[in-house]
Formats: C-alpha cells, structure tokens, sequence
C-alpha cells in the first residue's frame, strides 16, 4: 500500500461502486463506501461476497483471505462520516451533471484539504461544470465494467490538475493491481 493513502472513500455503491471498494479492500486500503441507502448496500453486499466466492473458485484470491478484505470495507450512509478521514475519494454517482456537482461539492467542503477527488464518469467532462477549492486535486479515474475483473483504468488529468495529483492516483491504481491510462485531457 502506498504510505500517504490509509482510507478510500467510494461514493455510490452500485454499478461500479461496489466493484471498486473490493478491488482496494483486497489490495489492502480502508474503504468506506457510501450509500444513501440500506438497500443498496445491502445489495453491495452480496455482490461483492458472490464476487469473492467466484475469484476464490477461480483460485485467483485464496478464500481465507476474504473475511480480512471485508473487515476492510465499511460500508455507511453518513457521508460525513465517511468523508472525514479519507485520502482519496472516488464518485460513482449516476450519470448526471446536477448529481456530480452537488457530489463534488459534497466532498470538498466534508474531505480533508489533501483528498484526492476522482469521478468514475464514462461521458461527462466533469472539468466544465464541477468547482472545488482544490482543483489541483480533481481529476477522472475512470473504471471499466466489472472493476474487480477489468485491469484498466483510465487517469484523466484536468486543466488544474497537478502531475502529483496524477503520480498518487495512478501509483494507487497500479497498487491495486490495475494499470492505469493516463491521459494528459478530457477530449
């Protein structure tokens, strides 16, 4: 694990959410992941221990290791909570502009200064609409479907995004076990 990341933050625990909290859990990070609601954790759940069970039949993760990577994950519906003490922050919210900005917003004002705050956004440009008081560190780290299966993942820088904000995220996700794409812009 990378010694200045101790906590991810997976916000939306649904079609890629869950996916990615099990890929850092079983890297070896802290991941809360975040919901607003019960069901959909509960959801999460199952489809990441029906997940386990298949990489342990598979014989790509050992099965005595899959209590460990779930006391990893917590899964929460504070987002305040969650938010309060994590180094990096992944949004996986639907697909809508109103919804990522009120996320990103969300996060700035509840993260600590030095999170790195991500969007798994498939078509938006979230670098038009999205405003934080730490642009440097806003930038897309996009995942592909199923995250816990695909090893790529896609590191979009922004124009305010610093190199060191890139270096983290894509240090992080070859920590996890996937290969980053970094991309110099959104285009």
């Amino acid at each position: 694990m990378l010694n200045n990341v101790k906590k991810i933050l997976v916000v939306g625990a649904g079609t890629m959410g869950h996916g990615i909290a099990q890929v850092f859990a079983t890297a070896g990070y802290n991941v809360s992941l975040y919901s607003r609601t019960a069901d959909t954790l509960n959801r999460a759940t199952q489809l990441i221990r029906a997940s386990l069970t298949t990489l342990a039949e598979e014989k790509i993760i050992n099965p005595k290791d899959i209590p460990g990577i779930f006391s990893r994950i917590q899964m929460t519906q504070s987002l305040e909570e969650a938010a309060s003490e994590a180094d990096v922050a992944f949004e996986t919210v639907v697909e809508n502009k109103q919804a990522k900005i009120d996320i990103f917003h969300q996060l700035d004002k509840l993260c600590p200064p030095g999170t790195l705050l991500a969007s798994n956004t498939t078509a938006l440009n979230i670098f038009d609409f999205v405003t934080t008081g730490r642009p440097d560190k806003v930038l897309i780290g996009h995942w592909y479907t199923p995250p816990q299966i695909i090893p790529l993942v896609d590191v979009v820088k922004g124009p305010q995004t610093s190199d060191e904000s890139i270096r983290l995220m894509a240090d992080l996700v070859k920590d996890a076990g996937k290969t980053p794409l970094v991309l110099n812009k959104w285009v």
